[in-house]
């Protein structure tokens, strides 16, 4: 009985076959064969033509980004004022500030930039003391300007950098100060400038949620060993042009339809310690403090992009003065409602955000217990990207916020605060069914 084959049979393997085992391949069977070589030969090779087509596609777009002329802009702008109402010493304070950074690519992975910013306080206090009225004034301002360099490197989707630059800070303070007593009065007028220079070092990473809007991830210090406590984060917008903005797919975003549950939270622990010298009796003294705070959230969707969720902040501090011996702690507990709608089915969609707020504190200093409520509420406009299926990465952009604090006595405090830019705090949100 002659051999038979099972096997699909390419055209070496037709080259391959002995005479004598040709008559028992029919020559339909070599057609079919050959067809479906080509036809198979043909698809893997158009594979293999997209797939390298989308990396040199890639690769060349963020080649790109870093090429000379095109550059990064990032920045943002606050102001809070805050004022204390109370019968013996009232206190006002305005503390606007801002900071700009701009950067260029002089040549292809070398960017050199500018980081400007100024943080400016006025504040007025007054005081009653035997009779006598005293009236201070107590102005300040800081203008840090830091030329800096970087190098970027292409990293998976995105870049990673190391750079140096100078900071220069430059700081004046004014204070003034009026005390009358009937019909004379004095004045005293105080002005102190500083100026302080030093080197600044920094790595991050950048990853692209658009062609021109980037997640930055840095840490810069000031001395070696790297220190990365001045880790940060915010948006940077990158300019060319030739680079344009690619409008958005349309997606489901799962994270956001309605019965997705959404937990968050964050965890903090803070400690810190001074050696202080008094003058009067010649001796150092120590003050420290120890604060935990913990703030979990949890939401729920209501329907396709609306959500509502509560957060329940809780924090515990304790200190101690060698100088005062005194020891003592401070704890608070709070809720916080709040409403939040995503705006567009993207992947990079733009929210709003209302929340109110309350919180109890009480103080305990040497077995002396007091405490205080505090009450607030805010707006937040800001992104959301929709990273997966279970997680949502947000930043705000901007926010105004209003909060009273109630002594239970005749001293009450409020500030009031708006803050716009790129350079917000991020949040990293899980959405689970």
């Amino acid at each position: 009985m002659p051999e038979s084959y099972s096997t699909v049979l390419t055209c070496a393997d037709f080259a391959d076959i002995s005479l004598t085992k040709l008559s028992d391949v029919t020559y339909v069977d070599v057609l079919k064969n050959d067809t479906l070589l080509r036809r198979n030969y043909s698809i893997n090779l158009m594979k293999k033509q997209l797939f390298t087509g989308a990396l040199l596609l890639w690769g060349g777009t963020l080649h790109a980004q870093i090429e000379k002329g095109n550059g990064i802009l990032s920045g943002t702008v606050s102001i809070n004022y805050s004022q204390t109402e109370s019968t013996l010493e009232p206190v006002k304070r305005w503390q606007p500030a801002a900071n700009l950074t701009v950067g260029r690519f002089v040549a292809d992975n070398w960017l050199a930039g500018l980081s400007v910013g100024a943080t400016t306080s006025f504040a007025t206090e007054s005081q009653l003391v035997l009779g006598r009225q005293f009236t201070n004034r107590n102005n300040t301002l800081t203008v840090t300007t830091t030329p800096f360099v970087r190098r970027y490197w292409k990293f998976t989707t995105g870049y990673v950098f190391a750079g140096a630059g100078l900071a220069v800070a430059v700081s004046g303070s004014r204070q003034t100060g009026v005390e009358s007593s009937g019909a004379q009065v004095n004045s005293i007028d105080n002005r102190n400038r500083s100026v302080n220079v030093s080197p600044r070092l920094e790595a991050g990473l950048n990853y692209f949620f658009t062609n021109r809007l980037a997640l930055q991830l840095a840490a810069s210090t000031n001395s070696i060993p790297f220190n990365t406590a001045g880790l940060d984060a915010g948006l940077v917008y990158w300019t060319g042009p030739g680079r344009k903005a690619s409008p958005q797919r349309e997606r489901t975003n799962p994270q956001t339809d309605a019965g997705r549950w959404l937990v968050e939270g964050s965890f903090s622990v803070n400690n810190q310690s001074a050696d202080q010298y008094q003058t009067t009796i010649r001796q150092t003294s120590r003050v420290s403090s120890t604060t935990y705070s913990i703030s979990p959230s949890v939401g729920y969707f209501i329907g396709k992009n609306k959500l509502l969720g509560v957060s329940l902040p809780l924090s515990w501090s304790s200190f101690r003065s060698e100088l005062l011996d005194e020891t003592g702690h401070v704890w608070s507990v709070g809720v916080s409602p709040y409403y939040q709608q995503y705006w567009t089915s993207t992947r990079l969609t733009p929210f709003t955000r209302v929340n109110a707020s309350y919180t109890y504190l009480k103080f305990d200093v040497d077995n002396d217990v007091d405490d205080l409520s505090s009450y607030g509420a805010g707006v937040s406009v800001g992104l959301a990207y929709m990273a997966g299926q279970r997680f949502i990465i947000e930043t705000s952009l901007g926010n105004a916020s209003v909060n009273v604090v109630d002594t239970n006595g005749p001293n009450k405090a409020w500030n009031a605060s708006i803050t716009a830019g790129l350079t917000g705090n991020f949040a990293i949100r899980y959405v689970f069914k």
